[in-house]
């Protein structure tokens, strides 16, 4: 077995919450990604591009499909980064607890909560979750399968007037650790092997909600409430232009593995490179270039100068001849760009650097977007524009 496959099958159950009880979105972001991106990057080189990305995934659909049949679930073989947005949909087949599944309903519902659902989230491998509401609608319960052969795990999860969402949880196997002033906890244990765990979960629910003004849950939209608590984790880390290296370290150490630089900066790739095409949805001139099949860079105050750099490095490298004289002035720029990306905000580096490149090799800035992040939107010319 490959070393990425290894990690890919020590992590593939590592279900972790990026700080999402502080960032106050309970969605669940599900770290065993990260493996599978080492995974691709072990065996295949990196794509240059959005474009050349998909196109890779493509040719190598067959490994892929492998993989995805041994390690994931059906149609998920293209979820290398968390999906920026989630539905959940009410699911048509009844759900079949096990026996320690349905004590933990039974127990649940003698503590006043009732039931409002089962659903299915299909942007997530069709995780299944079991949504239950307290007596007073102000704590949702849920179970969660994040896949058929797992059993489930448990959420609290509670809204506050503040706008934060708080919860307790027992995620499977290693979490990105939680700050001090995080409104939440992370429980381990299974549910059925662990003597009294639901029960200890919900007394730290209770305590932890003690003096907080908990805003009461329509029980007529539990949905929405996963939705936009899922929504906002993933804002968090769009801002922030994905996770960090400290996020990865973490979570992969935790379950004894120790990333290399290059599977870091793989991560981190992949994660700024499905931000891009989260963000050009929100421009419909930024869409209409990329169908045509130009390249759109899209900067951002989250977007990492490495990646910045590597655009720019391969964008050079598409429109000149390796070896010539106007390769060698626009490699060497890249140096000033590298210190402008020290010194400025990417935004502002990037706006400082286009005047410096002469006009056949100048970058247009074609759109601005405001939301759900301010960023420029850019064309990059082709080699016989």
């Amino acid at each position: 077995m490959s070393g990425g496959v290894a990690m890919f099958n020590l992590l593939v159950y590592s279900l972790a919450c990026i700080g999402a009880l502080v960032v106050l979105a309970i969605g669940a972001v599900v770290l065993w990604y990260i493996a599978l991106l080492v995974y691709i990057n072990r065996k295949f080189r990196m794509p240059k591009s959005v474009r050349e990305m998909e196109e890779l995934l493509e040719q190598h659909l067959e490994d892929i499909d492998n993989l995805d049949d041994e390690y994931l679930g059906e149609d998920e073989e293209e979820s290398l980064v968390p999906p920026m947005t989630i539905h959940l949909e009410c699911s048509l087949d009844p759900l079949e607890l096990t026996a320690a599944e349905q004590r933990a309903v039974d127990w649940l519902q003698r503590q006043g909560f009732r039931r409002c659902g089962e659903f299915v989230i299909e942007e997530m491998g069709f995780e299944r979750v079991l949504v239950l509401l307290s007596s007073d609608r102000r704590v949702v319960a849920a179970l969660r399968w994040p896949s058929p052969n797992e059993p489930a795990y448990v959420e609290f999860c509670w809204q506050l007037k503040d706008g934060r969402r708080g919860g307790v949880s027992n995620p499977p196997n290693g979490t990105v650790r939680l700050p001090a002033d995080a409104v939440g906890k992370h429980y381990p244990g299974v549910l059925g092997k662990t003597h009294g765990l639901i029960q200890r979960m919900w007394k730290a629910c209770r305590k932890l909600m003690e003096g907080q003004d908990v805003v009461p849950i329509d029980s007529q939209h539990v949905a929405e409430f996963f939705e936009e608590a899922h929504r906002r984790e993933m804002q968090y880390h769009i801002e922030r232009g994905g996770l960090t290296e400290e996020e990865i370290r973490t979570v992969l150490e935790a379950q004894g593995a120790t990333p290399t630089r290059q599977e870091i900066n793989a991560v981190q790739r992949e994660w700024q490179i499905a931000i891009e095409q989260h963000l050009i949805d929100f421009s419909p001139r930024g869409l209409e270039l990329y169908y045509a099949g130009e390249d759109v860079l899209i900067v951002y105050e989250g977007s990492k100068p490495n990646f910045l750099l590597e655009r720019m490095r391969d964008f050079f490298e598409d429109i000149t001849e390796a070896g010539s004289q106007e390769w060698g002035e626009l490699m060497q720029s890249l140096e000033e760009l590298a210190d402008m990306l020290q010194r400025f905000s990417p935004r502002e580096a990037m706006a400082r650097f286009r005047p410096l490149l002469s006009p056949q090799f100048r970058f247009t800035l074609v759109d601005q977007i405001k939301t759900p992040v301010e960023a420029d939107l850019y064309q990059l010319p082709k080699a016989d524009s």
